[in-house]
């Protein structure tokens, strides 16, 4: 028998999801995609406590909400097929939960000195230009080296006390660019409502794999998590709703480079999006853009020197427009290309020449306590 725990916390994307059919999609963490777990034995497992959500035995019909901690623990012979061994409850003690778990989900995380690059802040805000290889939000995982950490040293202890610690939106690790993350009920409050009506003008840059028949188009299908592999996303017929608008900037080769602006914000849509129009990220291995097919796509040696240098997916959030939730005023930020892609956007003429010129550095550093 080998012996599994795991712990996650519930982003938008899982919300509403029925905790035994939770735990199905998530089994190929464990057992892998060879072996399936059933609906009843599934259930026996949330009934007997092997699985807890806020360190607390729920029904296998509990809806999930945003900022759920499921912890699982389970013995899995490695040789047989589920079913499975189920284990006593998990207590907070034996897995060292945070006393205020069961009731905030907040996780005990310490102020770091992480750089951050700030291009504003106030009381009710703070916006950033988030670098490479910084995980946004933790889990009980990962409770150190995250921007909320930075956050909290940068900002102060009181941004421990709000809900999902400020944050309204996030990036993934290795997209850079733009996001803003609230320091006040209030402000958390306004800037979550207008990420949910589609109100925030965002805009991001990339380069895919291929050039796109259209020079405009509108990727309107629903995603989902993956059944065979929970960390990524897919197309799914009874998905959450997801748009993505994109605009042609310039082709080079069989590469392209792409302005897109988003309706929704499902996670990694604009990757999964793009390469189910078959054109993934540049530099993106997870949905099909990674170095290999990427260099396929460069016909001289220059290019395809620039495209085996990528550590990552070429995606950066290049702006970020909201209504200031004190103020009333509309803002807009602009992040300048990060280093590590400046060689594989620069093969393309300036974002200058489309309409995407940063604002000047008065508007960009605008001291918004005054207006």
């Amino acid at each position: 028998m080998n012996h599994f725990e795991y712990s996650t916390t519930i982003d938008n994307d899982q919300v509403g999801c029925r905790l035994d059919r939770y735990l199905i999609q998530q089994w190929s963490h464990f057992a892998g995609r060879a072996k399936q777990l059933s609906r009843s034995t599934a259930q026996q497992m949330v009934q007997r406590g092997s699985v807890t959500v806020n360190g607390s035995i729920q029904k296998p019909s509990y809806k999930l909400k945003a900022g759920d901690l499921v912890w699982m623990s389970v013995e899995l012979d490695s040789t047989v097929a589920p079913p499975l061994k189920t284990l006593p409850p998990i207590s907070r003690s034996a897995h060292n939960i945070p006393p205020d778990q069961g009731r905030g989900h907040k996780l005990d995380l310490a102020p770091e000195s992480i750089p951050l690059n700030i291009l504003f802040q106030d009381s009710d805000l703070v916006v950033l230009d988030k670098p490479l290889n910084l995980i946004v939000q933790p889990t009980p995982a990962v409770r150190s080296g995250t921007l909320i950490n930075a956050l909290i040293h940068h900002c102060g202890a009181e941004q421990r006390e709000l809900a999902r610690y400020g944050l309204v939106h996030r990036l993934d690790k290795d997209t850079t660019g733009v996001m803003v993350v609230a320091k006040s009920n209030p402000a958390q409050q306004h800037l979550t409502a207008q990420f949910k009506d589609h109100t925030v003008q965002r805009t991001y840059v990339t380069v895919v794999c291929g050039q796109p028949k259209n020079s405009t188009g509108i990727i309107s299908v629903p995603l989902g998590r993956s059944r065979n592999d929970f960390r990524k996303m897919t197309v799914k017929e009874n998905g959450r709703r997801a748009v993505t608008h994109y605009r042609v900037l310039h082709s080079l080769d069989r590469l392209a480079q792409l302005e897109l602006k988003l309706e929704t914000g499902r996670t990694h849509q604009i990757r999964v999006h793009l390469a189910s129009i078959g054109h993934p990220v540049a530099g993106d291995p997870t949905y099909g853009g990674g170095n290999k097919r990427a260099f396929n796509e460069a016909s001289t040696k220059q290019i395809r020197q620039i495209v085996n240098q990528l550590n990552r997916q070429a995606l950066h959030a290049l702006t970020l427009g909201f209504i200031h939730p004190r103020t009333g005023r509309f803002i807009q930020f602009f992040s300048s290309i990060p280093l590590d892609l400046a060689p594989l956007f620069g093969l393309f003429p300036s974002l200058s020449c489309n309409g995407l010129q940063p604002p000047s550095a008065r508007e960009s550093s605008i001291n918004v306590d005054a207006l």
